[in-house]
């Protein structure tokens, strides 16, 4: 997210780094990083269809403050619907 929008590759990827701590034996990885690419993409997709339901809370100087997310910027994404 190095430009402050949801990337499903950079998502994938993240997927694939943690694999081998939780399925060390995984031989097929073009498989499995098309599988993480698919979750990500479908991820990213609910989270830009609706960011209304997301709260931020937060503190700033003098008290707190809250609010709805507006909207979830991605990058272009290239499958589905």
């Amino acid at each position: 997210m190095a430009n402050g929008k949801l990337n499903p590759e950079e998502m994938a990827q993240r997927m694939i780094d943690v694999l081998p701590a939780f399925m060390p034996e995984v031989r097929d990885k073009e498989e499995i990083s098309r599988l993480f690419r698919t979750i990500a993409e479908g991820v990213i997709r609910h989270l830009a269809d609706n960011p209304g339901a997301f709260s931020l809370t937060g503190t700033v100087s003098g008290g707190n403050c809250s609010g709805k997310v507006a909207a979830v910027a991605t990058e272009k994404l290239t499958g589905g619907p």
